[in-house]
């Protein structure tokens, strides 16, 4: 747990941010970035142990199932398991928050505690997310949504099964990236 806890006290990340802030500002068609193995497999492996199986869902968590989307997912950081409660913590803490800022180069960034529209998410087989826009005004904040941050922590993901994030034209008639 305390390597956990001082996961983002470690210098790579504020180094990371800084060597990948160029090529986060030129990516297209927006920017963006995709960081293979940001959390050290131990904790990434750690943290998906504490999502439950699709048959164990519990009554706390909502489904989307619709022509859009099948998968669950759980905002209330305060029902997460015990790790993964911490790791909502840090990724709202003022070390991430400076990631966020040195890689992006905004300013003043605000974190989600409500995790609306986030938090934990997970689909079972044949579960997809298709092709969307996130919201982009959080009306709990009465702010402008930014930016989002994913972590993807399947382990022995296999590249068959789909799931890639995609990035799409405006119009979605055309796949730019995946």
């Amino acid at each position: 747990m305390e390597k956990l806890i001082k996961i983002f006290d470690n210098k790579k990340y504020l180094k990371l941010a800084k060597d990948n802030k160029k090529s986060y500002l030129r990516n297209k068609p927006y920017p963006h970035i995709c960081f293979d193995n940001f959390l050290p497999k131990d904790l990434a492996f750690m943290l998906s142990k504490e999502y439950p199986k699709i048959n164990k869902i519990d009554k706390n968590w909502k489904s989307h199932k619709n022509k859009n989307v099948i998968r669950y997912f759980l905002e209330d950081s305060s029902l997460f398991k015990k790790n993964l409660k911490i790791f909502s913590m840090l990724i709202n803490s003022r070390k991430f928050l400076l990631f966020l800022e040195s890689l992006t180069g905004i300013e003043s960034i605000i974190p989600d505690p409500y995790f609306i529209g986030g938090g934990a998410m997970t689909t079972g087989s044949g579960g997809f997310l298709n092709i969307h826009a996130d919201f982009n005004y959080h009306h709990k904040l009465q702010s402008w949504r930014r930016i989002n941050v994913l972590f993807y922590l399947t382990p022995n993901w296999n590249k068959k099964w789909g799931g890639n994030l995609e990035l799409w034209t405006n119009n979605k008639k055309k796949k730019l990236k995946k």
